[in-house]
């Protein structure tokens, strides 16, 4: 874990020196010697993890953290002097680095942890000569050695070089068209299959390569289309939906076609059944001149015997005790960075998963430059496709365009990973309910979990040295004290992470808040601030910036226009606020997420410098005057947007300008209308890419049902309160449409009294929810029909309508076929149907 530590740490530190190298010009010197030594150190350190638990592995730990503080808040309160923004709270802080006796303490502390950092390796390399000599082991000292290369291990998996071998051998020179790795569950088919699969010389030999991890229940298709994105490697989400939007036919065709073109190495992984290998291997052509291939991970004997007539099966023998112990490694690094923190069972939105990551510092700029991807997000997703691959991760549910949306831990394996956090400081998770449970020693990230009816007023020891820290209590939870909360904001002054959620008791943010110059993340969502400081603008460093509060019409907060100084935010959210003047926006380069800017409050021309936006919620306050015109100078940044969220409150009068928006974002996949339409362009190409749609409140004609169902590729399709006109008492959905939609919900139509569903409509449908629709007298006869159904759920409905639906009643018949039906329990979400907001 040490090395972990210090590569990320130096990582980060050598990025952060670079981008600000300006406001560390009195000592630089100083800081480039020490970042040197952190260098050196990082390649001692892997050999250290595993052979020693001294204090003085801690203490290296202790020292990489410390040195990037100093550096970190030296640069920025430098930074805030010269941009003239410390407001008087900050003043005294920032005078020190006036006098030259202040730099001097400064370089002093450098130097020393610079000492400290060097005396630990110089120790270490004595002592771990010593344990070398004594146990015979032959690993040499390592000699300045360049930083190892962790594309796909943090520490190199030792002891398989032999088997590794081979396998590479079978599978570039030999004609085996399947080779087949045969062994138990846990055995290490898959770190074995890894090791080959980023081999220097398979890399060479295949033109294209994929990996695939097969569920217990898998669906073909999704595998196939899986290993056609990794063969052809699409850059945007545009080209990934042109795949999506393949027919199951298409998509093994184009895979055959590619193999016999190029030669291809599929990894399919934990591959169980025999029929699962049938399904799979329409796509795969026979061995031939190009050389295609097929390496198989199975625990069944029959799967790798009938794989392939031109195959060799290679047994795999179980992985000796030193192999185990870097796989544990492998899983304790990967485990940090699942954020075991988070509460048992909770599923963990992906997005926001990402957003911690960076901002803690675990993914880089240098990984993103390596890894040849658009954004450090796109880098931080690949980790966690890579940690779900690896079977550490599950995935709870994915999102219209396939990517992972939520995910989750095995409780084992969360158990493991907060064990080995717990043994290494990196992580520590406080019950108040369990009064002998209180923070110790010197964590570097908290997780704090609270129910009603605990009380804390005060700490009992300092946390300076915390890192990061996470609020956890129930959904509009009201803490009987907030001092404990406040003080957080006071206190801590070197976080990177700050996230209170859900708290609904009224907050006055301390002015204190703005020292918290470190701050890369700051979630404040749903909870419920009355006021915000104008020192927040100190907060330069912040990446994501979550102030959607709770909606409260009588005490609406003011948010000071301070964004624009935060340069490197990349997500903002914001609802329910208001300004004492326009929030000036339009210097955030590097902003993705913009979520959502009012007509009141902001300047739309804002939007033509927001280049790199990707996600945009617009809330109309009022007419908006040139609208056309202002569309047009921003259509480099509409052109972009994926996911657009439109909330339009000055009414019916003003659904034109809602349509004009619309289609200006010519490639959205997500689209979310809140407030009067009427009626949807009559062409569905206008929406050639459009996989979601969520409706509500926007008084749609009967007729325009007709134009829903025609959009070519959308899969989920949300109708909330009056989606439709009051007049509306029939919705139908006629044959042939909505071809490729899988998830419908209806929720809370409440003059919906008959929904007919004709043959051979919605023929792909795999879930299905009704909710709150009080006259719907019963479920359409049509559903017999759609046998792809595996999910109905029906909740705040007459008992009527349930009793019809059971076992029994008349209209069982109608839904006995699907798997997973749920009647009549309790709503789980904690927003009343009808709620919209921007996610």
């Amino acid at each position: 874990m040490a090395e972990a530590v210090v590569c990320f740490v130096s990582d980060g530190l050598e990025e952060f020196v670079n981008r600000n190298g300006e406001y560390l010009s009195e000592i630089r010197d100083q800081v480039q010697l020490a970042l040197t030594e952190l260098q050196l150190m990082r390649n001692f350190a892997k050999f250290v993890d595993r052979r020693q638990r001294d204090d003085v592995v801690a203490g290296i730990r202790d020292a990489a953290y410390d040195l990037e503080v100093i550096v970190e808040t030296y640069a920025l309160k430098v930074a805030l002097r010269r941009k003239g923004v410390i407001q008087s709270a900050m003043k005294r802080y920032a005078c020190m680095f006036i006098d030259r006796s202040r730099v001097r303490k400064i370089e002093s502390k450098i130097c020393y942890i610079t000492n400290a950092i060097s005396r630990s390796r110089w120790w270490l390399s004595v002592r771990t000569n010593r344990i070398e000599v004594t146990n015979r082991i032959e690993v040499p000292i390592p000699n300045y050695l360049p930083p190892p290369d962790t594309e796909h291990h943090p520490h190199p998996i030792v002891g398989l070089e032999a088997k590794v071998e081979e396998l590479v051998m079978h599978l570039v020179e030999n004609e085996n068209r399947v080779i087949s790795i045969l062994g138990m569950g846990g055995i290490g088919k898959t770190t074995l299959a890894k090791e080959v699969y980023h081999h220097n010389a398979v890399r060479r030999h295949f033109d294209c390569l994929a990996w695939v991890c097969i569920s217990e229940q898998f669906e073909a298709r999704r595998v196939l289309e899986e290993i056609l994105v990794q063969f052809i490697s699409p850059t945007t989400d545009e080209q990934r939906e042109e795949i999506a939007s393949m027919w199951d036919d298409e998509i093994a065709r184009k895979l055959f076609l590619l193999q016999r073109e190029k030669r291809c190495l599929v990894v399919i992984d934990d591959i169980r059944k025999i029929n699962g290998w049938l399904k799979l291997k329409v796509a795969f052509p026979p061995y031939e001149a190009t050389g295609s291939k097929i390496l198989l991970t199975t625990r069944n004997h029959a799967v790798a015997s009938c794989s392939d007539r031109n195959r060799l099966i290679w047994y795999c023998e179980p992985l000796n005790e030193n192999e185990s112990w870097e796989l544990f490694e492998n899983i304790a690094f990967f485990g940090r960075n699942d954020r075991g923190q988070f509460p048992e069972d909770l599923e963990i939105p992906a997005k926001e998963l990402t957003q911690l990551w960076i901002a803690e510092g675990f993914i880089s700029l240098a990984q993103q430059k390596q890894r040849l991807l658009a954004t450090v997000e796109d880098v931080a997703y690949n980790c966690l496709s890579e940690l779900v691959e690896r079977r550490i991760v599950q995935v709870g549910k994915r999102g219209s365009v396939r990517k992972i949306k939520t995910c989750r831990m095995h409780d084992r394996m969360r158990d493991l990973c907060l064990l080995k956090a717990e043994e290494e400081n990196f992580l520590q998770i406080v019950n108040f309910s369990n009064i002998a449970h209180k923070p110790t020693g010197k964590v570097r990230r908290l997780a704090l979990y609270f129910d009603e009816n605990d009380v804390v007023s005060s700490r009992s020891e300092s946390h300076d040295h915390v890192r990061s820290l996470l609020f956890f209590g129930p959904k509009n939870w009201i803490p009987k004290s907030t001092t404990y909360i406040l003080s957080t904001f006071k206190d801590l002054k070197f976080l990177r992470v700050l996230k209170v959620e859900y708290m609904v008791r009224e907050v006055r943010l301390p002015t204190e808040i703005g020292n918290m110059l470190c701050l890369r993340f700051l979630s404040l969502r749903k909870s419920n601030i009355i006021w915000l400081p104008p020192s927040l603008g100190n907060l330069i460093c912040l990446q994501t910036l979550n102030l959607d509060f709770c909606h409260s019409n009588d005490r609406t907060p003011i948010i000071p226009n301070v964004i624009w100084k935060m340069e490197q935010l990349r997500h903002l959210y914001l609802l329910y606020y208001r300004s004492s003047s326009i929030l000036r926006l339009s210097n955030l380069f590097n902003l993705q997420t913009l979520s959502c800017v009012s007509s009141d409050f902001c300047d739309m021309s804002d939007l033509t410098k927001l280049t790199t936006l990707r996600k945009l919620g617009i809330q109309l306050s009022r007419p908006m005057q040139n609208l056309e015109e202002l569309l047009r100078s921003a259509s480099s940044t509409l052109n972009r947007i994926q996911s657009l969220f439109v909330k339009n409150d000055v009414g019916v009068n003003s659904h034109a300008e809602v349509m004009q928006i619309v289609l200006s974002c010519c490639r959205i996949y997500k689209l979310k209308l809140y407030g009067p339409i009427k009626e949807l362009p009559t062409d569905p190409q206008h929406y050639p890419n459009l996989t979601k749609l969520s409706l509500c409140e926007c008084h749609l004609k009967d007729d325009q049902m007709e134009i829903l169902e025609k959009l070519p590729n959308l899969r989920i399709l949300l109708l909330q309160s009056l989606s439709f006109q009051e007049s509306t008492k029939t919705l139908v959905c006629s044959r042939g449409g909505f071809l490729r939609l899988e998830t419908l919900s209806l929720e809370k139509l409440t003059t919906l009294e008959e929904w007919r569903i004709e043959e051979g409509a919605m023929p792909s449908l795999l879930q299905l929810g009704i909710l709150f629709c009080n006259r719907l007298k019963t479920v359409p006869h049509g559903l017999v029909y759609i046998t792809s159904l595996k999910d109905l759920t029906i909740r705040w409905m007459p008992t009527t309508f349930y009793s019809r639906l059971q076992e029994g009643g008349e209209d069982f018949y109608i839904v006995q076929h699907v798997p997973s039906l749920v009647l009549g329990d309790p709503w789980e979400s904690e927003e009343a149907p009808g709620d919209v907001h921007e996610e």
